[in-house]
């Protein structure tokens, strides 16, 4: 079983509904972070986890709404007692952002958990990891240098485009996944209201189904309200043949059982 808890599917302006992005990968009773939302230790705490259970944490890219959490989660650790090293994954301007974001914040040294730092390159399906689960990354098309991850176990496949437009290397990374989520910033004809290197949920459909993945989920959502909803599904859903949904924070995906 490869169980996906979603922490937070908002975009960097969260709302009530959605707060920023990150995902908790459970897989042989082991824990790991992608993305380090804000808060990310409460929001562990309200599926009855605590920060202590985290074995390694992936960063996609250093966007602030995808790695602010950590000095956060650090300092809880830390709180708790523990000093163990904390093994955190991603491209080498990301870790660099990091490491300056915990000296800022004093939060090095024998009273804190070190970062063990793990750099992926940022190239075509780059090996992250091949334990419980089996992580591949490729680049998302992004404003920096962004990794999209393949997380395996055993038949079970996750796809994540992080935030990207669409591209061939998230469709050939992400290719016969159970699950793609892929970032949205709204409907096509609203482009103007989002960042230019995000996807439209239209994009977003384009890949999933080039990809042919079994369902789509629409993720690093802005607030909406519910008409906005029910016109990203449409749009998604006219591009896409399997089933459609928004993520929501506190989704929970079982891959490889009943999902």
């Amino acid at each position: 079983m490869l169980t996906v808890h979603v922490l937070g599917a908002g975009n960097g302006r969260p709302g009530a509904d959605r707060d920023t992005s990150g995902l908790l990968i459970e897989a042989a009773a082991r824990y790991t972070l992608v993305d380090c939302p804000g808060g990310v230790v409460a929001k562990m705490a309200r599926i009855g986890l605590a920060p202590e259970v985290v074995d390694r944490v992936i960063l996609t890219h250093d966007h602030v709404d995808h790695i602010y959490g950590l000095p956060h989660l650090i300092h809880a650790l830390a709180i708790g007692g523990s000093v163990e090293p904390v093994p955190v994954y991603g491209p080498a301007e990301t870790l660099e952002t990091v490491a300056t974001v915990l000296s800022a914040h004093r939060l090095v040294g024998t009273d804190y958990p070190a970062m063990e730092a793990h750099v992926v390159p940022v190239a075509s399906k780059v090996a992250v990891l091949n334990e419980e689960i089996h992580v591949v990354a490729s680049p998302a098309l992004h404003s920096r240098p962004t990794l999209a991850l393949r997380i395996a176990k055993d038949e079970a496949v996750l796809g994540l485009s992080s935030d990207s437009l669409p591209c061939a290397e998230i469709e050939q990374l992400c290719a016969d996944a159970d699950v793609l989520l892929h970032d949205c910033g709204g409907v096509e004809a609203d482009r103007a209201s989002f960042a230019s290197h995000h996807a439209s949920a239209g994009e977003a459909a384009g890949v999933a189904s080039r990809a042919g993945v079994g369902r789509l989920y629409l993720t690093h959502l802005p607030p909406v309200d519910a008409v906005q909803e029910a016109s990203m599904l449409a749009e998604a859903t006219v591009l896409f043949g399997g089933p459609v949904a928004l993520a929501r924070d506190r989704d929970r995906y079982d891959l490889g059982g009943v999902g």
